[in-house]
């Protein structure tokens, strides 16, 4: 007897259809746009973020010597005080030191010198002259407006031109007989200008009146020291940060940043 042998039906297999892709939108111009200016934003934001820090981290004593046309506390103390005598005396009975003559090239205009103060700190006496020089050696014979001030057997002179409207203003440096000192000597200041600040590094303040339009100062680099620096290397008045000239009310009318 023959069985008969029943084979199942199989399907057919179902081919393999890959999930759909996801659909891909394109970004419009201003997104774009967008993208690229903040790239380009981010690091100048960072950069200036990290300026205003370092700012904030570093200028920790320049803050009591207000700006121009700012009032200035008449009332605060300072850490050296210039002592000033008036002299203002003029005329061709003043006799110009030599140690203050404009140089070879120059020479003095008649009647025009000017003993305008004597200045007095720890380190000694300063006298302070104003006058006028001519060139020799120029056909115009150009007149020149000077400050000459003698400090013992030294002296300093600056010159400028009559034409000059800005104060003239030297800076200066030395080594005196308790220690090496930083000064600052100011001329032509606003009429009205009767006191004269300055702030250093440190935060100290040195004060002088002004005469004429004229004022002097100097300060000890280092406080008791003898070389300029402390044991320790570092600095107790320091270099100049800022000049001011103020009125009567304290109002600040003129500003010098720097110097030494």
């Amino acid at each position: 007897m023959i069985t008969p042998v029943i084979q199942e039906a199989t399907e057919a297999p179902q081919p393999i259809i890959p999930p759909p892709s996801p659909k891909r939108t394109g970004r419009s111009p201003l997104v774009i746009a967008l993208i690229v200016v903040g790239v380009i934003l981010l690091p100048l934001i960072l950069l200036f973020a990290g300026l205003v820090a370092l700012r904030a981290g570093v200028e920790t004593t320049v803050s009591e010597v207000v700006t121009q046309g700012e009032q200035f506390d008449m009332n605060r103390d300072m850490d050296m005080e210039m002592q000033v005598e008036v002299v203002l005396e003029s005329g061709p009975t003043v006799v110009l030191p030599e140690n203050v003559y404009p140089g070879e090239d120059r020479g003095v205009q008649e009647g025009s010198v000017q003993h305008v103060a004597t200045f007095t700190s720890a380190d000694g006496v300063s006298d302070l002259y104003r006058y006028q020089a001519i060139l020799l050696d120029s056909a115009t014979q150009e007149v020149m407006d000077c400050l000459g001030m003698t400090q013992g057997s030294g002296a300093t002179v600056s010159c400028r031109s009559l034409d000059e409207t800005q104060p003239l203003v030297f800076w200066g440096d030395a080594v005196g007989p308790s220690g090496s000192w930083y000064s600052v000597a100011v001329a032509g200041l606003p009429l009205e200008a009767t006191r004269l600040v300055t702030e250093t590094e440190t935060g100290r303040l040195v004060g002088s009146d002004i005469v004429n339009g004229v004022s002097y100062q100097e300060w000890p680099a280092a406080e008791g020291s003898t070389g300029g620096l402390l044991p320790n290397g570092g600095r107790q008045f320091g270099e100049a940060m800022r000049t001011v000239a103020l009125d009567v009310q304290g109002t600040v009318v003129w500003t010098e940043f720097g110097g030494n």
